[in-house]
């Protein structure tokens, strides 16, 4: 609610000075930029983002282990579980604006 009266605030303002319509630019822009970083901050379940730490965490082991050992093959199943979350994630995060 209070986005929207801040950006209630901004609009309507060709009266004002040129420094200050430009002032006015850059906070709508501002504000454009902050909703869209707070929105896609907040649109991942907490069960997800916990999923998410897990698996970096196992990850990076399998990765560790799999270099020691020169074996690929055996990070291949962890890197692909990081991609399919990763897209799920991306999924959630897209905006149509």
């Amino acid at each position: 609610q209070d986005l929207e009266e801040w950006s209630s605030l901004l609009k309507g303002s060709n009266d004002y000075s040129i420094e200050r319509q430009a002032a006015i630019h850059s906070a709508r822009r501002l504000l454009e930029l902050e909703t869209k970083s707070y929105k896609k901050a907040t649109c991942i379940p907490s069960s997800l983002a916990a999923r998410k730490a897990e698996l970096e965490s196992s990850a990076y082991a399998a990765w560790v282990k799999a270099r020691e050992n020169d074996d690929f093959s055996s990070f291949a199943p962890s890197l692909k579980q990081c991609f399919d979350q990763a897209k799920e994630i991306a999924t959630l995060q897209r905006t149509d604006e």
